[in-house]
């Protein structure tokens, strides 16, 4: 897929993107294009998709696979480029976007080209011809302007027939292994380019860079409980990078998270310390093991003591003892059982032993247990979304995006500070409808209301709508006063929509 850089007049200045397993900057197009830079593309499975982005400032050009900065290049100036009529640097024009159409003969039903949010290019076309090559389904490109600059962010093709490739139990399975593994849904795109391949999606999240940084967040939110207590060191905040590369374990991991001055800070004095890490780490009730305390608190205090036989004088002598009993996998792995299964990890679970031998396959036991069919079997029975998936999905599913933290963070500790979060969740559901955020179609632009409101059932419940519902809601529709975001406002703040 290539994305053409160059100016409003629609002379092409060079074309960046992936072709043929490489990242390449060119000049110019087909036979007249030269390759300015190009490096390997990341290696992937076939089929399996690769999105990218181009960023442009000040005459270079970058290209990024995901996260992952791949092409750094200088773009070529024109002749004479930049200068006034009397002879002074002119302002460079803003970068904009020229589409290439797909190869061969394909019929979109829908292109859209978005700035910041708003639509300024909406058509339909048959391509023909030569130029960018697309298989059939929903891509999406993106040229992310830095600087300031006026240039467009989302250039988004829907292929004619798209929609129709997954069925309702490929959509519900991909949304539930988006919110186990990534604690959000799917976005349009993410959901409509799986293709026939969905069993290979949880091996594709789990151990991704965002599925380290939701696991962050929800171990944060764990240990700590107060955003107050948020980690501001720069070696926490890289956990995440540091987890997805492979240069640290989900075991070191929360060792340093429990070691961690916010950790201690958060935990007050030594019983209150040495309690919560023997509960959270390895389900002891204190109580009952009072000599566990006791020495925990010695060695919390810098004095030498005995713990499950080992000897220890510090905080990280405490955490490197407890953690090394052979409580603490069953212990923590069984957190996460619990969320993905609902229901306690058996006892003898090869997952185990696996783990105890090695912490880096932590990620891809994960995306085994989804791709099970116990987890098939488990969704039968709807489970109630937490309440950070539920501020996720609401985001992504009417927004398009997640939510930043601090939007996340509020809306998130305003459901846990009521003990039923379920009124305020229909509160922000209508917030974010009636924001003006939300994509919505003007009414007089639906050409097929049924279709259109089936098409929200399939998308926010991944099922198809009753014959009730459908009489119900085109009811509301032909109202006077019915809108699309009156069918948006009453799916989001259902029940059902609180489930997964």
């Amino acid at each position: 897929a290539l994305v053409q850089i160059g100016s409003p007049d629609r002379r092409v200045k060079a074309c960046a993107g992936f072709e043929s397993g490489k990242a390449i900057v060119a000049a110019g197009l087909g036979e007249r294009r030269r390759i300015l830079g190009e490096a390997p593309a990341p290696r992937r499975e076939p089929g399996e998709p690769l999105s990218f982005r181009v960023a442009v400032e000040r005459g270079r050009v970058r290209v990024f696979a995901e996260d992952r900065l791949l092409l750094e290049q200088d773009l070529p100036a024109r002749p004479g480029e930049g200068m006034g009529a009397q002879g002074r640097r002119a302002p460079p024009p803003p970068p904009g976007i020229a589409l290439l159409v797909p190869s061969g003969t394909t019929r979109f039903e829908k292109v859209t080209v978005r700035r910041r949010g708003e639509v300024v290019y909406e058509d339909r076309f048959e391509g023909s011809g030569r130029g960018l090559r697309l298989k059939p389904g929903l891509h999406r490109l993106s040229l992310l302007a830095e600087g300031g600059s006026a240039a467009l962010d989302e250039i988004l093709l829907a292929c004619s027939g798209a929609s129709a490739r997954l069925s309702p139990e490929e959509r519900r399975f991909a949304r539930a292994a988006y919110l186990d593994l990534l604690r959000r849904t799917p976005t349009e795109v993410e959901l409509l380019s799986l293709g026939p391949d969905a069993e290979r999606l949880p091996r594709r999240l789990a151990g991704s860079l965002e599925f380290w940084q939701a696991w962050y967040e929800e171990e944060l939110y764990h240990f700590l409980l107060l955003d107050n207590f948020r980690p501001a060191t720069a070696s926490l905040a890289a956990l995440p990078v540091r987890l997805a590369s492979g240069s640290t374990t989900v075991f070191e991991a929360v060792r340093e998270l429990v070691i961690s001055q916010n950790f201690n800070a958060r935990n007050p004095g030594p019983d209150t310390f040495v309690t919560v890490v023997l509960e959270q780490l390895l389900g002891t009730k204190v109580q009952d093991r009072k000599d566990l305390l006791e020495a925990g608190k010695k060695m919390y205090d810098g004095y030498p003591a005995r713990l499950f036989g080992r000897e220890g004088r510090s905080q990280a002598d405490f955490v490197g003892i407890v953690m090394d009993q052979a409580a603490f996998a069953p212990t923590y792995l069984g957190r996460f059982h619990r969320a993905i299964f609902g229901r306690d990890l058996p006892v003898e679970d090869p997952s185990l032993a696996r783990l105890r031998g090695d912490p880096a396959a932590f990620p891809a036991i994960l995306a085994e247990w989804v791709s099970s069919p116990a987890y098939r079997e488990a969704l039968e029975s709807p489970r109630a979304k937490s309440d950070p998936m539920f501020v996720r999905s609401l985001f992504v599913d009417l927004l398009g995006r997640p939510p930043s933290y601090r939007e996340f963070r509020n809306m998130r500790n305003a459901l846990q500070a009521l003990s039923d979060p379920a009124p305020v969740r229909a509160v922000l559901g209508r917030v974010l409808v009636d924001s003006g955020k939300s994509p919505l179609p003007r009414k007089e632009r639906v050409e097929d209301p049924d279709a259109w409101i089936a098409e929200q059932f399939l998308r926010l419940f991944a099922r198809v709508p009753t014959d009730a519902e459908r009489e119900a809601f085109r009811e509301g529709w032909d109202d006077p006063a019915g809108t699309p975001a009156m069918v948006l406002t009453a799916l989001v703040t259902s029940k059902e929509y609180q489930l997964y």
